[in-house]
Order: C-alpha cells, then structure tokens, then sequence
C-alpha cells in the first residue's frame, strides 16, 4: 500500500486553544456586542477585551482575549449550555474542566479560572501562542530530527505521568492537541481535555471506546475495559512515529481494515535511517499487549529521550528550535 501522509480520521467535539501563532492585534477593547462569547459575556467577564475568535464549535467558541488590568493576554472558552443537547453534552464539559482544574504542570496548558452564568460557562485558560504540533508536522517536507522529536515526547510524557497519578487519563493524544507555548517552539503543552476521564478510586480501568481510531490502543478498539494509562501511552507512541516519519504507524483504506491492522499490530517499520534509541521506544509504546507497554513515568526514563537533570527539553539552541 502506498504511504499517505497523516491525516486525522476522527476528532475531538472540544476545541483546542490556538490553531496557529497570531499577530498582536490591537484589542478591540470591552466586549459590546453578543456576536462572542454568549449573552451573559459582557456582564460576567467585562474585565476582559477580546482580541477576536480562535476557533467555533457546536456550542463552545474559543476567543483569544487580553485581561484590562495587566494585558496579559488569555484563551477564553465559552460554553453556551443552552446549546447542549443532552446530558453528555454537560459531562463532556464538566469532566474537562475539572480534568485542567486538578492538573499543574509545565506540559499540560493551565486554566486560571471558571465562571459559571445563567446560560454559560467560561474557562479563562493561558493562551498558547506558539501553534499546533499538527501545523508544524503539515508544512514540513522532512521529519522531524530526531532530537526535536525526542525532546517533544520527553515533555509530553512527564505532562501524562502528571496526569495518571493525578487520576486523569487524556483519551486523545495527538498532533492536534499539542500546542507550542510561544513562538520559540522550545515547550509543548497538552490541550483539549474534552474527553478526558477521571479514574474512580483505584482502578485504572475505563470502558466506553474514545479517541481517534488511528491513534487507539489495540484494546480500545476491543469495546472492553482497558488501562487508561497504557491507552495513552500508545498514542503517545504514534504522535512519536508521526513525528520520526511524517506517516500514521497504522494505515487502512476504512475504520474496520484499520482496527484489524491495530489489533494484529501490523504497522509500518521504523527506516534504516532511525536510530536504535528512537526505535526501542517506538517498539515498546506500541505494543500490541498493554502489559507490555510501559506507563508513561517509565517512557520518561528511556535513555533515547532528554533527561531533566541533563538537559532541557528542548534546548535553545538554533539546531533544534529552527528544526521546527
């Protein structure tokens, strides 16, 4: 089968923050008109001068704002609940805001507030000027070096070992939701939690089948109970393989050719020209067995991938922020 460059098959109902890195326009000042962000926005957040939209969905909107009092500027999200159809609607937005709510770390993008109106909900999070990992991954003609590209998962991995102990498995990593902090491109974080799912107690089991099909582990394709952690460990391995070769590890004409593909883990290799390091780390997050697949605070330790106490992740140096 012919190679085909990645493309995403499914995505997730909740927005990311930022799709590419913006101009600094000026603001338009006080929000004076219902057209962003809802009826209850010039009441509840007039504190705040929109900059204008960043992305729409079926009722949230993302807007890229500037605080009055400091000009700092911020991402606000603006759930319309009166859009919300059905109940899943609500607990998509409950789960996530409480998902970035119980979250603090460097990686992961952090919410400063949730205001709760009569007809909606806004959550004031950092804004993310840097752009999507899938921009970057799209308008290049190489992969990425392997450096760079060990330097993202290094930070991606430490922000899902966070994330795991702290009880809350992500259910969609990949390029998309990936954001680079600023324009340097030096620091990634994990966004988009719409369909992140809090562990109950002590178990690490999930059940309902989410995700992107081509980034699912083996056993969320099975429509069984499955270890949450070691789910995203295997997306992880696949926005890895993405990276080192601009190509999805698993290919298929349609969803059903595809999953029997992610459950007989027959993918594509790996070059001659990837390092043994890059491919120990690849092999191990992608296999087929999820008691084979090491968790995410294991994938930290790989010696194929930057350690902390070394180095940063991804150094200032021109050879590796220029090769984004």
């Amino acid at each position: 089968m012919p190679a085909r460059r990645a493309n995403t098959m499914l995505g997730s109902p909740y927005l990311a923050v930022a799709a590419k890195p913006q101009p600094h326009p000026r603001p338009a000042g006080p929000l004076r008109s219902r057209s962003y962000g809802g009826a209850d926005f010039q009441g509840v957040l007039a504190g705040y001068a929109v900059i204008g939209p960043i992305a729409q969905g079926a009722f949230s909107q993302v807007l890229r704002a500037q605080r009055v009092s400091s000009d700092e500027e911020v991402a606000i999200k603006c759930f319309n609940r009166r859009k919300m159809t059905d109940s899943e609607d609500a607990d998509g937005m409950r789960r996530e805001l409480d998902a970035l709510r119980s979250l603090s770390h460097k990686h992961v993008m952090r919410l400063h507030e949730r205001i709760d109106a009569p007809s909606s909900t806004y959550a004031i999070m950092e804004y993310l000027s840097g752009g999507s990992l899938k921009l970057v991954l799209a308008q290049r003609s190489t992969p990425l070096p392997e450096a760079a590209a060990a330097a993202i998962v290094a930070q991606l991995a430490s922000a899902l070992a966070h994330c795991h102990e702290r009880g809350v498995i992500h259910r969609d990593v990949k390029a998309a939701n990936v954001l680079f902090a600023d324009s340097s491109r030096r620091a990634v974080k994990l966004v988009d939690f719409g369909f992140a799912m809090p562990l109950s107690g002590r178990s690490t089991q999930l059940m309902p089948k989410c995700g992107t099909p081509s980034h699912m582990a083996p056993e969320v394709h099975l429509h069984r109970s499955y270890d949450g952690r070691r789910a995203d460990v295997f997306a992880l391995g696949v926005l890895c393989f993405q990276m080192l070769t601009l190509l999805l590890p698993f290919d298929a004409p349609n969803l059903e050719a595809l999953k029997v593909r992610v459950l007989k883990g027959h993918r594509r290799p790996l070059g001659q020209s990837h390092s043994a390091g890059a491919k120990s780390l690849v092999n191990a997050m992608l296999q087929t067995s999820a008691h084979d697949r090491p968790d995410a605070a294991r994938v930290c330790s790989h010696p194929w991938l930057p350690q902390p106490q070394h180095s940063p992740p991804l150094p200032s140096g021109s050879k590796i922020a220029g090769a984004l």
